[in-house]
């Protein structure tokens, strides 16, 4: 849609004297065109009064869009069927209605992670200074808190021992070098940690005398989780390779897996007798939501390690007969 003709639609938002903080599931439509008619005015209104307010309404929009879409979420879409029906049959995506996966996922991760009166304090402080806020801003401060809260994590870790460890380590690709903002990089979609900080993790001393260790990573960081396993007290053994049947961009090629590392601590070899040998190399559709892997692979886990204490690392999820713990189990 051209600027030229978002313009006229501008006077009604910029005058609104709707209280955004009462909207519901009934108003996602408004809240979704609001949003990007906002976004998109911000371009036309550059060097006039007018962009500081276009901006603050802007902020404003997306974070109403986040928490609504978080409530919906909360209530098992009871609220979806609701909206729906005001806006279109047969229960209308996100896309549908106007706002990308990518850009709803990034509201509500500043609406899950930031208060309120902290997005309104970034605002008018940028406001001050006679500059825009930015979305980028607000993800980068979602990223430091939830950092923070790992850090703080370390000493809650769970006690006791454990004989085998699975790990998907939210690795740090510096999302915001050029050319990959686009493709929604892991910094876009959670709080990442640097190779330095995955190493401090004190995991060494969750694992118990004979251990395993299950490590995802990618063919970019193959060579740095080496430094993660060292640090954790683990030697490499060999690896699974999942085959995602889809292709992810690249800069050298189009990458379709990535590698489960199998490390192990002392003596941990799993008992040949009545065990099945897995192919190295498992081939599974992936899902549409970032890094989300595949429940197959801790069902291998399980039938060749079937006996001791188990943990998950970064969890996103609790699951029966794992002990869990991660930053995404312990939001609401």
């Amino acid at each position: 849609m051209m600027a030229e003709q978002l313009q006229p639609n501008l006077p009604e938002l910029i005058h609104t004297t709707r209280d955004l903080a009462t909207a519901t599931a009934e108003d996602l439509p408004d809240l979704i065109q609001g949003e990007r008619l906002l976004k998109a005015a911000q371009d036309f209104t550059k060097g006039t009064q007018q962009h500081l307010e276009t901006n603050r309404l802007w902020i404003e929009y997306g974070y109403t869009l986040g928490r609504v879409l978080l409530e919906m979420e909360k209530n098992k879409g009871h609220a979806t069927k609701k909206c729906s029906n005001t806006m279109l049959p047969h229960s209308p995506t996100l896309s549908d209605m106007g706002i990308h996966k990518m850009a709803a996922s990034r509201w509500q991760q500043i609406a899950r992670s930031i208060a309120d009166e902290i997005v309104q304090a970034y605002v008018e402080e940028q406001h001050q200074k006679k500059e825009p806020a930015t979305q980028a801003a607000l993800l980068r401060m979602v990223a430091n808190s939830q950092n923070e809260i790992i850090r703080r994590g370390n000493a809650e870790m769970p006690g006791g021992r454990y004989s085998v460890i699975y790990a998907d380590p939210p690795w740090s690709y510096g999302d915001d070098r050029k050319g990959l903002s686009s493709y929604g990089g892991a910094g876009t979609h959670y709080p990442t940690m640097s190779i330095d900080e995955l190493c401090q993790l004190p995991v060494h001393q969750l694992a118990a005398e004979n251990s395993v260790l299950f490590l995802w990573t990618t063919s970019p960081l193959l060579e740095s989780s080496f430094e993660v396993i060292n640090a954790w007290g683990f030697n490499y053994k060999t690896s699974f390779v999942w085959d995602k049947e889809k292709h992810n961009f690249g800069h050298y090629n189009s990458v379709r897996h990535e590698f489960l590392l199998v490390c192990t601590r002392g003596s941990y070899t799993p008992l040949a007798q009545d065990r099945k040998l897995h192919d190295s190399v498992v081939s599974i559709p992936k899902t549409d939501k970032h890094s989300e892997k595949p429940e197959e692979f801790r069902q291998i886990i399980d039938q060749i390690y079937p006996d001791g204490p188990k943990i998950e690392l970064f969890a996103r999820r609790e699951v029966a007969g794992w002990k869990s713990w991660g930053n995404e189990i312990a939001q609401p």
